[in-house]
């Protein structure tokens, strides 16, 4: 596969189409388009931990789910295989691109929050051969695990992400060259293949302060 790409704009020009910006009181932050979002709504953390310990016990199936882990490695065929949680693996001509990667038991620095079904299977970097793109989505713990982007960081030619994600990235040991960041309606386009990041409502953190990173759907 060809390392020649390029960016194009679909905006036409129209900031407005962008992402919104706003000045924090720290730091400069990213907006929904939905000014309802606004709205700082706070959840205490005493009602997050009866979420995960005292949600109803038929939520958890009483046996062992069948999982079957196909090989990927040598997958020409257009498809998309769901890895668990958000992590999609597809496969579309010559391209291979992992989607949110999560290489782990569990969608969370710890290992008691977003757990896997038992018997799940648990995929590693090993398992897909040489990656076109790795697209990350946003910062969230659950879509950006910093152990699989360590993985992949010599096997996939490229890292996707939206604006300022990539930030994480090198620090994970990305090299600069490979990290490609996206604003709304920016697309980057290979030989027979585009990849656009459109406008979504939602958040970005990872403990160290709240949307300074953009969010997109890719």
């Amino acid at each position: 596969m060809s390392d020649i790409f390029k960016i194009f704009d679909l905006c036409d020009g129209k900031e407005r189409l962008k992402a919104k910006r706003a000045q924090g009181k720290k730091y400069e932050i990213f907006l929904n388009e939905n000014e309802e979002s606004y709205k700082n709504f706070k959840v205490p953390f005493k009602e997050v931990l009866k979420y995960y310990y005292l949600y109803p016990k038929n939520a958890i199936a009483p046996f062992k789910l069948p999982f079957y882990k196909p090989n990927l490695s040598d997958f020409d065929a257009p498809h998309i295989t769901w890895l668990g949680h958000s992590s999609l693996f597809v496969s579309f001509k010559k391209y291979k691109i992992l989607i949110d990667p999560i290489f782990n038991t569990h969608a969370s620095p710890f290992s008691f929050i977003n757990r896997a079904f038992k018997n799940s299977p648990v995929y590693s970097a090993d398992d897909f051969g040489e990656i076109c793109a790795v697209i990350i989505t946003h910062s969230h713990f659950d879509h950006l695990d910093t152990k699989s982007v360590k993985a992949l960081k010599h096997r996939a030619k490229f890292f996707i992400t939206p604006l300022k994600v990539g930030n994480y990235l090198k620090s994970y040991g990305v090299s600069k060259k490979k990290i490609i960041e996206l604003d709304w309606w920016d697309g980057i386009e290979f030989d027979d293949l585009n990849i656009i990041a459109t406008p979504s409502q939602h958040s970005s953190s990872r403990g160290d302060g709240r949307n300074k990173t953009l969010w997109a759907s890719l």
